[in-house]
């Protein structure tokens, strides 16, 4: 939440010091080296302890605070160290996005309600090449693995399956953002096999535990989750429950329980969550950790949005137009880590991508409106 911001200096013997909040400094030494004339190995930055980033302090571009202190003290023939701090509005005007992305799904059955086939097609903006090294290593071959990450790497077993990635140029800057491909790759998948699971007469918990067959870490979360959820049991009158579960960075299950008002309004009342992540070092930072993503993932289905105007101005310029989760909107939340003897895996991101399809499944589940699109206000009132 903290405004992005950065300090520059030159000191004696041509050494250049740079102060800025960036989870990759390396990329900071490359712009001051190439402001300033100097050799790379002549920049220094400090890194301060800074708040929330979720890809946007990940980069240093021409029109970031670092580089334009830069600029400026460089026009000022570095005479004086010098900061720059962005205002709320230019921080939505000048900050990197979400890559746009549209998924189409096709999946098949048998008789018996098993699935048979699996085909998703997408086409998004790529990621990756927007960073240096990192993109030489996950852009090969035209595929964006950023891009495609919750699709290629996902938890089941399909009989037959198969995925198609179209890279998009929207002409909108873009950079990495919390769970990255999987943030919408996973919102298809569990939205489709819900549907799927519905669709054949079969209960979506089963249907995936199926699928889940070669995958027994993810299959116990998930069955932990329904469990903890009370799954089998119905929720109550104007509830429903809806469930996706990952194997992104650990593995996990989700399910996430709503009420509808009697002015057709949806309140998530309560969030559970299952978690192997391996040999758990600190239980009180990895259910932070969760309950951190859980709330970042449901704000952002329900609400987040950037709104392009004509001429490509942008027209979301504070948080007026773009709600973040408040209290009165914070669920009941439910954090059971598995107790396991695997080695340490990621729990950073990892409640981000499932929380959204879990959300539109059990908002189908109470109303019997499929949302495809986010954020989840453009087609329904949360609150």
């Amino acid at each position: 939440m903290e405004p992005n911001n950065a300090v520059c200096r030159m000191t004696e013997g041509s050494a250049l010091e740079v102060w800025a909040g960036t989870e990759s400094p390396v990329y900071t030494q490359m712009v001051g080296a190439r402001i300033a004339g100097v050799d790379q190995n002549s920049v220094r930055v400090h890194v301060p302890d800074a708040g929330g980033s979720f890809g946007l302090h990940y980069s240093s571009g021409a029109n970031d605070p670092a580089a334009e202190a830069l600029q400026i003290a460089k026009a000022l023939d570095w005479r004086y160290p010098i900061k720059v701090q962005t205002s709320r509005e230019e921080e939505f005007k000048s900050g990197r996005y979400r890559a746009m992305a549209v998924h189409h799904v096709r999946a098949g059955a048998n008789v018996n309600g098993r699935l048979t086939a699996y085909h998703q097609q997408m086409a998004a903006e790529p990621t990756s090449p927007n960073l240096p090294f990192v993109g030489e290593v996950l852009f090969k071959d035209g595929v964006d693995f950023m891009t495609v990450t919750g699709v290629v790497d996902n938890p089941y077993t399909f009989e037959n399956f198969k995925v198609e990635a179209t890279n998009v140029d929207a002409g909108v800057p873009i950079m990495v953002w919390r769970s990255v491909g999987n943030s919408h790759t996973e919102f298809a998948r569990e939205s489709a096999l819900d549907e799927l699971a519905i669709a054949v007469g079969r209960d979506p918990v089963d249907l995936r535990r199926d699928l889940l067959v070669n995958n027994p870490r993810t299959l116990r979360a998930l069955e932990l989750a329904a469990g903890y959820a009370g799954w089998a049991s119905p929720p109550g009158d104007s509830r429903a429950r809806g469930i996706a579960c990952t194997n992104y960075l650990s593995h996990s299950g989700v399910v996430v329980e709503v009420s509808q008002d009697q002015r057709k309004r949806i309140h998530v009342e309560r969030v559970v969550f299952a978690l192997d992540c391996g040999i758990v070092v600190d239980p009180d930072l990895v259910r932070a950790q969760v309950e951190s993503g859980l709330l970042w993932g449901l704000g952002a289905a329900a609400w987040g949005e950037i709104v392009l105007g004509a001429g490509g101005t942008i027209e979301t310029q504070n948080f007026d137009r773009y709600p973040v989760m408040r209290m009165q909107s914070i669920p009941s939340i439910e954090v059971h880590l598995i107790d396991s003897p695997e080695t340490p895996s990621g729990v950073g991101e990892v409640s981000v991508p499932t929380v959204a399809p879990a959300l539109a499944n059990a908002i189908f589940a109470l109303t019997g409106s499929r949302i495809r699109r986010l954020p989840m206000s453009r087609t329904i009132q949360i609150y």
